[in-house]
């Protein structure tokens, strides 16, 4: 058999994307892969079915993008047990589980975290998915990205949470973004430029202009303008600037809100409602 009827078929590819189209077919009846694995493919397939990705450099930019965040959240995770087992199935699903345009909560259906690859297929349906599939795929990949070192800092054998001491601990702080203390409008003028004494009196302390913070960065931040606080993506690790804080909540608003201004502040307010409100419905 090996000698007279063993043979081989060799289909040279011509772009990168292609890999993984070529993959979700042929491996319909294959050994089974992880979710993780799944998933990876699953993206870019999609992608290679969506016209606003028509572009080949288009496809092959977003197809090496995903292979990137997949090699980066192994390695994170690896970092967290570097001679143990890592489940990168279970960092898939916590992953999802708090994913904005994830929609399994909407049916509370608890058990509906345990497929991520059929749940995505099954988004890639609804109006939140078709309405911008691009952007979709691409704000899932940016979500496995900015939470896969909070997720190994939490799954860190080394890393061991008592509760009673860490409600004892009260390490956290409120951060205003928009100072609170008076004359803050006198203190720093730039934050004048943004905001009237009346829009400051009445947005300081609204939701949209709170975020978690520590305690010690809170008092460095202090009445410092917007820009500073918000630091860049070049920043440097060490820095107490939004941009590289282990807070997703500050995160998400450097790299969300270019400026802090009534309208960002009214933005983010109707942001993290509706986030409650779809995540806890008939709670909030």
């Amino acid at each position: 058999m090996i000698t007279s009827k063993l043979g081989f078929l060799v289909h040279e590819i011509d772009s990168h994307h292609e890999v993984s189209i070529i993959f979700e077919t042929m491996n319909a009846r294959g050994k089974a892969l992880s979710q993780f694995e799944l998933v990876k493919n699953l993206l870019m397939y999609q992608a290679s079915r969506s016209d606003q990705f028509s572009n080949d450099n288009a496809l092959d930019s977003f197809s090496q993008r995903v292979t990137s965040v997949w090699h980066r959240v192994i390695q994170t995770l690896q970092s967290a047990n570097p001679k143990g087992h890592i489940d990168e199935d279970q960092f898939l699903r916590f992953s999802w589980a708090i994913f904005p345009k994830a929609t399994w909560f909407r049916e509370s259906k608890r058990d509906s975290t345990s497929d991520i690859h059929k749940a995505i297929k099954e988004n890639s349906k609804l109006e939140i998915y078709t309405t911008d599939p691009k952007e979709w795929l691409e704000s899932f990949v940016l979500h496995l990205e900015n939470y896969v070192e909070n997720y190994r800092d939490i799954v860190n054998p080394q890393f061991h949470l008592d509760w009673d001491s860490f409600m004892k601990e009260k390490d956290n702080s409120i951060e205003h973004v928009l100072p609170h203390g008076d004359n803050t409008l006198e203190i720093v003028p730039k934050w004048a430029d943004d905001f009237s004494q009346t829009e400051w009196l009445s947005y300081r302390h609204s939701l949209g202009n709170l975020s978690i913070c520590k305690k010690g960065w809170n008092s460095s931040l202090g009445n410092k303008y917007y820009g500073y606080k918000r630091g860049t993506a070049n920043s440097a690790p060490n820095e107490i600037v939004y941009y590289v804080s282990n807070y997703l909540g500050m995160r998400h608003i450097a790299q969300k809100w270019d400026e802090w201004n009534p309208a960002s502040i009214k933005e983010r307010q109707k942001e993290l409602v509706e986030f409650a409100m779809e995540r806890w419905p008939g709670r909030v």
